[in-house]
């Protein structure tokens, strides 16, 4: 994305002075987790009122070095001065990328000498302690895995970087929030390798831009991995997840403006479902006229500042949904379909859409009329009948209103489930919590199942329980939490994501042998430093095994082991299942059979 600054003229002005803003991220709450990136610094009164009637109370802008210092320690912050003003007088905070390179330094490329780094350190040092107390959130460089940290990605030199302006930050303002490192799309070896140099060290969020995401939905699985490196990397720690640039252009070979609609309610609304507490749309206005440019197309509104369909989704959202705290994703027959419940107080709604194709679903509710909000704000009702809701569900996101109190939202809204694997001396083991906040929900009964789960009943007034496990293999795995109310027919279901960093994960390799290649790898977390047990294999179809059970060992320093198992005939096709047991013989991971081929890639035709 071309996010360089034009030419602005900067004055030296003394700091805006303003009450103190709160400068951790927001909570998930609509709309002050929202945003979107500008381009734009100044008083911008027009525009800055537009992005405010819209909703968004975040804006993303490079904090530009280069136009900030031209002169070797001479700072000129007029254009940002008046932009923070700006903001702050319509209740909106900024979040600053400090980036880019200065000709003053290291020949205008990023940072990577002594001298680049010390002066970049005290340049956003200075930024820091000028906004103090003005709810800036800082942001180290922007997509430093692409082309814009130059002449090439380096993450040593990004790293290295990170660590020195995060100590110069906290140290004039402690409260400030960090974030790194604003990773272009799904560059997981990149992010892997910050992590692995110490740069969750220098961070307090991390940003990512899930481009390359096919729809909104699609980044949950980047998020997934995110948290599963940030549980090996982090001693310990949780770090936020912020969606820091991240959009859909509508010029003529991308998406529709209808989509583009879609796609901006959509991924705020799916980005606080997976717990990201700010999401920033790429970007606020189109940056050009040419319809066949991608960068021209981006905004939510026109160049000319006309309304496009997407700054009315927005509107729609950060209306009909202001104040309400995102609850939970009710759980419905199709994981192609998503009913988000919202809560306020005793209040509840529910945005609902689809990525499948248009169709009808019956839900159970008990009051007798809901509005039903459009994507575009278009409002009717809709009668419930026989106790169920009949909802036609789109790709448009559509708020449903009850028209009176809801008790079966209410308590649904209210009900905290979460599940957590556990590795033992015993094997696996889940842990099930439930919680219900500030509601009495009478007697009832908390059932758990799902795959690799050993089924078991939860008192409701205990909040906990704990039940043997065996992981799937697979990413993401689900338990199945069912509440049974007294007097309710229908009970509500949960479908909740276990953690799967404690389990350890098996892949099959391609082999040019007779024989099948394993790869083990240790947990994330959890797993003594010696990691050892073996491998079953079963249910094997297409080759003759000579080895059906394989021990293994993953010494201290390794995170995986490769075993092989013999087979009588090269394996080309064939489908096997395998239970990993650990050191006392518990299984703690079953894969169901799964059918392999060996294939030669295009690259250099060798098996892949």
């Amino acid at each position: 994305m071309n996010r360089y600054l034009g030419t602005i003229l900067l004055m030296a002005l003394a700091g805006v002075n303003a009450n103190a803003v709160p400068s951790e991220l927001p909570a998930l709450v609509v709309p002050d987790c929202l945003g979107v990136n500008i381009h734009f610094t100044g008083t911008e009164a027009e525009q800055v009122a537009k992005i405010a009637d819209g909703g968004f109370k975040f804006i993303r802008m490079d904090y530009s070095w280069v136009h900030i210092e031209k002169q070797k320690g001479v700072y000129d912050f007029k254009p940002y001065d008046l932009l923070v003003e700006s903001l702050a007088s319509r209740g909106i905070r900024a979040l600053f990328i400090l980036d880019y390179g200065n000709p003053l330094y290291d020949n205008d490329m990023s940072p990577h000498t002594d001298e680049g780094r010390a002066a970049f350190v005290k340049f956003a040092a200075a930024g820091a302690q000028r906004y103090k107390g003005k709810g800036v959130l800082w942001e180290i460089w922007n997509e430093p895995n692409i082309f814009f940290w130059r002449p090439q990605p380096n993450v040593e030199d990004y790293v290295k970087l990170a660590k020195a302006v995060y100590p110069a930050l906290k140290k004039v303002d402690p409260n400030c929030t960090v974030l790194a490192p604003a990773l272009s799309g799904w560059d997981v070896a990149f992010l892997e390798s910050a992590f692995g140099l110490g740069l969750l060290d220098a961070a307090d969020a991390i940003s990512l831009h899930p481009y390359g995401s096919s729809k909104p939905e699609d980044a949950s699985v980047l998020y997934a991995k995110t948290r599963e490196l940030v549980a090996k990397y982090g001693k310990g720690k949780t770090y936020p997840i912020v969606s820091g640039e991240w959009g859909y252009s509508s010029f003529n070979k991308g998406v529709s403006i209808e989509t583009q609609a879609d796609y901006v309610a959509r991924q705020f609304l799916s980005n606080m479902m997976n717990n990201i507490p700010l999401s920033i749309w790429y970007d606020w206005r189109d940056d050009g006229p040419d319809p066949n440019e991608n960068e021209h197309r981006f905004g939510t509104v026109a160049q000319d500042m006309a309304d496009k369909p997407a700054y009315i989704a927005v509107k729609t959202l950060t209306s009909h949904l202001n104040g309400y705290a995102y609850a939970n994703r009710m759980a419905v027959d199709s994981p192609d379909d998503y009913l988000l419940l919202f809560r306020k107080g005793q209040s509840t709604r529910l945005a609902a859409w689809t990525t499948a194709e248009p169709h009808s679903i019956k839900l159970p509710f008990d009051v007798e009329k809901v509005q039903v909000v459009s994507r575009s704000g278009q409002s009717s009702e809709a009668e419930i009948k026989d106790g169920l809701l009949d909802l036609k569900l789109t790709s448009s996101p559509q708020y449903i209103v009850p028209m009176g109190d809801s008790r079966r939202w209410g308590i649904d809204a209210a009900w905290n489930v979460d599940a957590d694997a556990r590795l033992t001396d015993g094997g696996l083991v889940l842990d099930v919590n439930s919680m219900f906040d500030g509601i009495d929900i009478g007697k009832a009964r908390i059932d758990i199942s799902g795959a690799g789960v050993t089924p078991a009943s939860l008192d409701p007034a205990s909040g906990k329980i704990e039940t043997n496990y065996i992981h799937s293999g697979q990413d993401n795995p689900v338990v199945i939490v069912t509440l049974q109310l007294d007097g309710v027919k229908e009970p509500l279901v949960r479908r909740v994501v276990v953690s799967s960093s404690v389990c350890p994960r098996v892949n099959v390799m391609p082999s040019t042998d007779k024989e099948i290649l394993f790869d083990i790898h240790r947990p994330s977390v959890g797993a003594k430093p010696v990691f050892s047990g073996k491998l079953v294999l079963a249910n094997t179809e297409g080759v003759t095994l000579l080895d059906t059970s394989v021990p293994f060992t993953i010494p201290a320093d390794k995170d995986r082991v490769t075993i092989r198992a013999r087979t009588k005939e090269q394996p080309t096709q064939f489908t096997t299942a395998c239970n990993l047991l650990d050191s006392k013989g518990h299984v703690i991971v079953r894969m169901p059979a799964g059918r392999y081929k060996i294939i030669e890639t295009f690259a250099d035709g060798k098996p892949g």
